[in-house]
């Protein structure tokens, strides 16, 4: 399982559709879960809803996963 955080923006998605694409399982980690949802996060992809600043939040979202990936924006 690969966790992806800060999953909202446009190119998150699109490093997560790669993942998905390459059969890699994903979870992404997100603030609200309706928000990557419009952004037309893929199929199978698993929500889970946390803060990165709140360390109690994050629980869930790293349960059995294997490597994290900050997906960043280009600047």
């Amino acid at each position: 399982m690969i966790l992806v955080t800060e999953a909202t923006g446009a190119q998150r998605i699109g490093a997560i559709r790669q993942f998905v694409r390459n059969g890699q399982p994903v979870r992404a980690l997100v603030r609200s879960a309706a928000k990557p949802a419009s952004l037309g996060a893929p199929p199978g992809v698993e929500l889970v809803e946390g803060d990165m600043r709140r360390d109690e939040t994050l629980g869930e979202a790293r349960d059995g996963v294997e490597r994290a990936r900050r997906a960043r924006a280009r600047a």
